[in-house]
């Protein structure tokens, strides 16, 4: 590039992001997942909270938010031991199985106590 010029400002995104030619197409598909599955976990939880408190009242609300301040640093903590004894995939595929697990786990005790949602 003779100098003086200027880069569009896609290539100088491409570079700070690291994102050789070629890998646009597919970065930018990658980007979308992201946000599409940020926005729809901001809408799960926006309806989530409010059925929460009208099941829990919002005197339990405290004792969520810290059983979630123990919860969550332990979890990453025990994902990052796993992921340096498995390989990528094999760690991932244990991280789905212990989602889809947890997940049929409430299901189950959704049904058990009879709960409307």
């Amino acid at each position: 590039m003779p100098e003086g010029e200027q880069r569009p400002i896609t290539r100088l995104l491409a570079d700070a992001a690291g994102i050789d030619p070629g890998e646009g197409r597919l970065a930018a598909l990658l980007f979308l997942l992201s946000f599409c599955t940020g926005l729809t976990r901001v809408l799960i939880v926006a309806g989530a909270a409010p059925l929460y408190i009208e099941a829990y009242g919002a005197s339990a609300l405290p004792y969520m938010y810290v059983t979630t301040v123990v919860l969550v640093p332990l979890a990453g903590m025990l994902h990052l031991r796993m992921s340096r004894a498995l390989s990528f995939f094999g760690s991932q595929s244990l991280s789905i199985a212990v989602l889809l697990g947890a997940e049929l786990w409430f299901w189950r005790y959704k049904r058990q106590k009879g709960s409307t949602f």
